[in-house]
């Protein structure tokens, strides 16, 4: 397999977790073990700070949400009370 064949087999498997079963880094463009391996702590230290991240926007958003609720409350509340002094 080419290099191009190689980088969007990669990119299909990543963004559509398709598996090519002819993909073989290794055997394909003959890279040195040691790199390949370098390669695969790499993604995998990747992945892991991509999951932290996508954590905390969700707690993030949760907090924005509470927020929002909370300010819609508290604008229902002003404008009853503007009702009531009328």
């Amino acid at each position: 397999m080419q290099k191009c064949g190689c980088f969007f087999a990669l990119l299909r498997a990543g963004l559509w977790r398709e598996a090519d079963a002819n993909l073989n880094l290794n055997a394909d463009l003959n890279i040195p073990k040691v790199l390949l391996l370098q390669w695969i702590g790499d993604v995998q230290l990747i992945e892991q700070r991509n999951k932290e991240m996508n954590a905390f926007i969700a707690s993030l958003i949760a907090d924005m949400l509470a927020m929002v609720v909370n300010v819609t409350r508290e604008a229902d509340f002003l404008e009853k009370l503007k009702e009531e002094k009328v």
